[in-house]
C-alpha cells in the first residue's frame, strides 16, 4: 500500500508534467490555454511558482531527497540565483563529462541533454547566476 505522502507526490508531479506539456504546446502562441487547463487565475508565472512551492514541499517530505537538493528547489521556487555555483561552471562539467565519455562510447544521453539546457541558459544570458537559474528557460 502507498503512503498518503507517495500518493501526494505522484498527483502533484503528474499535475507539473502535465502544465510543462501544456506550457510547451502553448509557449508561441498564447498564456491563456495553459491556464484554462490548470485552473489557473491571474498570471501564468504565479502559477508556475505556486506548482514549484507545491511540488518542493511535496517532495521535501519524501526520505529520498538530500538537503542540497531540498536548498536548491527552494532557490528556484523562490526565484533566488545568487551566484553559489554558476551556470557557466556546471555546462563546463557537463561538457568535460560528455568529452570524457566520447573516446569509451559511454551513452550520455541525459548528459547531452542537461549540457544543452546549461548552454541555452548561458546563450540567453544567465551564465552567471546560479545553477538553479536554468529555470528561467521555462517561466
Amino acid at each position: 500500500m502507498r503512503s498518503q505522502s507517495t500518493v501526494r507526490s505522484e498527483i502533484h508531479c503528474a499535475k507539473v508534467r502535465q502544465y510543462r506539456h501544456d506550457a510547451l504546446l502553448t509557449k508561441s502562441d498564447g498564456r491563456r490555454n495553459t491556464q484554462r487547463s490548470l485552473g489557473l487565475a491571474g498570471d501564468i508565472d504565479s502559477g508556475i511558482d505556486r506548482l514549484l512551492h507545491k511540488a518542493m514541499e511535496c517532495l521535501g517530505e519524501l526520505p529520498v531527497l538530500s538537503s542540497a537538493a531540498k536548498g536548491e528547489g527552494s532557490l528556484m521556487a523562490a526565484n533566488a540565483h545568487a551566484p553559489l555555483f554558476p551556470i557557466e561552471l556546471v555546462e563546463k562539467d557537463f561538457r568535460y563529462g560528455l568529452q570524457t565519455a566520447q573516446p569509451i562510447d559511454a551513452k550520455t544521453s541525459t548528459l547531452a541533454a542537461c549540457h544543452r539546457v546549461y548552454q541555452e541558459a548561458i546563450a540567453q544570458g544567465y551564465g552567471c547566476d546560479n545553477m538553479t537559474g536554468v529555470i528561467q528557460l521555462f517561466r
